[in-house]
């Protein structure tokens, strides 16, 4: 399988930048690849790690975002040399709505570090946007929309604001 794909967007939900750890697992096979999310959505998630499956693959999700423990089966859609991209299969109406909490937070953290101001001269919260497009880091390579070091930042410039 290639490893780039320059093709058309083809997702179905948006993605939403995040972090936690995740791990790839195929039980019958006693692999596991450990990596972190790079973001998520209801459909599914990109995960950095160096595993070399195939697209297809099927493969059990275990991985902690925000502090909460999820787990999923999913299939390999994407491989490219910075992760894989996964759909998520089966999801259950629990899951989902786990799923779909997680993404209001991450959309409530994001509308809280990155707040506009209106036309009256008030802070007003600007829309979350998803991850719709392809963040490059200065090698080239697909950069993480959410970064350790731009959340220190933010903390420091709003503390020196103070």
């Amino acid at each position: 399988m290639g490893e780039g794909g320059g093709g058309t967007e083809r997702r179905t939900a948006p993605r939403y930048g995040c972090v936690g750890d995740a791990e790839i697992v195929l039980p019958g096979l006693g692999l596991q690849y450990r990596g972190k999310i790079a973001n998520l959505s209801a459909s599914g998630c990109f995960i950095e790690t160096q595993c070399r499956l195939e697209r297809g693959t099927r493969a059990e999700v275990w991985m902690s975002v925000q502090g909460q423990p999820l787990r999923l089966a999913a299939s390999l859609l994407v491989r490219r040399t910075s992760g894989v991209g996964l759909r998520f299969e089966g999801v259950t109406e629990r899951k989902l709505a786990q799923i779909r909490t997680l993404i209001a937070e991450l959309e409530e953290e994001e509308r809280r570090l990155h707040p506009v101001e209106g036309a009256d001269g008030q802070e007003e919260v600007a829309p979350a946007p998803p991850e719709t497009f392809r963040r490059q880091s200065h090698d080239g390579r697909k950069a993480p929309r959410w970064c350790w070091w731009r959340r220190w930042v933010g903390w420091i410039m709003r503390w020196t604001e103070s």
